[in-house]
């Protein structure tokens, strides 16, 4: 009998260390969107956050991905997909922080009432100067 107790115990803790997590090299703030022009990026709305290089690597290229949503409706503000992938070849070194910037421009029809919702965004890719390579292709580190 205490055999039997003993196996969920035996294959709860063998599973635990079975797996390691992913070692992070970054942190995001929280992406908004922001209506009204900026010149040198876009003239109608962008998503804006700030990215912080925590790795010892020096970041090259920052591949994006997250989904966009009308805020008093909560369905897609667009004809085509919500969908947006956007690259930013900026160059981070370990320990800097940048503040980057997605236009919109190309995605709209009309200008907004209000920002969108900015939903499932997540680094999907970094490219680092030495030519490796972090990817996370499902959006494990979602910030929602």
């Amino acid at each position: 009998m205490k055999r039997l107790y003993s196996l969920p115990l035996y294959f709860l803790f063998t599973a635990c260390t079975m797996f390691t997590a992913q070692q992070v090299p970054f942190t995001v703030s929280k992406p908004e969107c922001v209506i009204g022009g900026n010149e040198d990026y876009y003239d109608v709305a962008g998503i804006v956050f700030t990215f912080y290089n925590t790795g010892a690597k020096e970041i090259q290229g920052i591949e994006i991905s997250c989904m966009i949503y009308d805020a008093e409706t909560k369905n897609n503000p667009f004809i085509g997909s919500n969908l947006i992938k956007a690259v930013c070849n900026e160059t981070i070194g370990s320990g800097e922080q940048k503040e980057l910037i997605i236009p919109l421009d190309r995605y709209l029809y009309r200008v907004p009432d209000k920002p969108y919702l900015i939903d499932h965004f997540f680094i999907r890719k970094l490219t680092f100067s030495d030519g490796s390579v972090w990817e996370d292709k499902a959006g494990v580190y979602k910030i929602s």
